[in-house]
């Protein structure tokens, strides 16, 4: 059975949790089977970063109602990933890769290693 899992980001302008805080809103989807996503704001945009089973994807959420892919890798098994600072580092089948995404429409890889970790 294929799944399809749906991703909702809810996005707004400051991220403060407060008690007064309004209901999450449902502004965007994307459709497709996600392993792994993570969100980042680089350079005042905000990205989505996520892994497909096949290949691993940035998406330019800051219209959350007109979300965009930006770039995209394929990558056999993609699986966990994580976005630190200008960084993101992404689990397959052959490694573990380390992306440069300082510029996140032209990601740069900046090493790669035959290490697989366990849940790709």
């Amino acid at each position: 059975m294929k799944r399809v899992l749906m991703l909702i980001i809810a996005i707004a302008a400051t991220l403060n949790c407060t008690a007064s805080a309004k209901p999450i809103e449902r502004v965007g989807d994307f459709l497709g089977m996600i392993k792994s996503f993570d969100v980042a704001e680089i350079d005042g945009r905000t990205y989505v970063f996520l892994t497909t089973g096949s290949s691993f994807r940035i998406l330019d959420a800051t219209e959350a109602t007109n979300m965009k892919e930006v770039w995209r890798y394929e990558c056999y098994k993609a699986g966990s990933l994580t976005v630190y600072g200008n960084y993101t580092y992404v689990n397959c089948a052959y490694g573990f890769i380390i992306f440069d995404v300082s510029d996140p429409s032209k990601p740069e890889i900046v090493s790669c290693s035959e290490i697989v970790l366990q849940g790709s």
